[in-house]
């Protein structure tokens, strides 16, 4: 028996690695032991400005929005609500010289080889990586044109829309076609629920 896929699943911000592996419970179940999903939270607390009252606890975001990534090896995939670092992850492991860069490497070379492919659920050109974007027609907090615009940067990239808003979509038709997407390591070409 082939080993699970791993899947990196970085929440988007404001949320935290617990309160995105609730919300996507319907698609982990239903990859079941083809797929083992690793939640991680981003390394910055937000703070409610002063004033207003704090949101939901444990809020959290990949980069500091007012003012690095650690070691990471072994994930065939990423899997981003909000998008933005599974972008920014899918492009550097893509390219040596810029993960390079960015201190990604161990005695000359980069720590993680590039991505099979990559999910982007509501999110921000050349980048090779076979990935998903599946954009909420009615998503308010991220416009369906700037995800659209970031689908634009990957060759081949394959765009989704469902009829919700700034939300992973956990229909038992969408868990059933993310499972066959993820599992689908050959293609593009996996059954589309058309908006379920």
């Amino acid at each position: 028996m082939a080993r699970p896929l791993r899947i990196l699943a970085l929440h988007g911000w404001t949320a935290n690695a617990s309160r995105l592996a609730e919300r996507i419970g319907p698609i982990v179940e239903e990859c079941g032991a083809g797929c083992h999903f690793v939640f991680l939270d981003g390394p910055h607390v937000i703070e409610p400005p002063p004033g207003q009252e704090p949101g939901l606890p444990n809020q959290r975001s990949w980069w500091d929005t007012k003012h690095g990534f650690g070691k990471m090896e072994g994930f065939d995939k990423t899997m981003h609500q909000g998008a933005g670092m599974t972008a920014i992850l899918t492009a550097i492991f893509e390219q040596p010289e810029v993960a390079k860069k960015f201190g990604l490497e161990h005695n000359g070379s980069v720590v993680h080889k590039p991505f099979n492919f990559s999910i982007m659920f509501s999110g921000r050109q050349g980048i090779q990586t076979r990935s998903l974007h599946v954009i909420g027609k009615s998503d308010q907090a991220v416009p369906p044109h700037i995800s659209v615009e970031l689908s634009s940067y990957f060759t081949g990239g394959r765009v989704e829309y469902h009829l919700g808003g700034h939300e992973v979509p956990t229909t038992k038709e969408w868990t059933k076609f993310l499972q066959s997407w993820l599992l689908d390591k050959a293609s593009n070409n996996s059954l589309v629920p058309s908006h379920p």
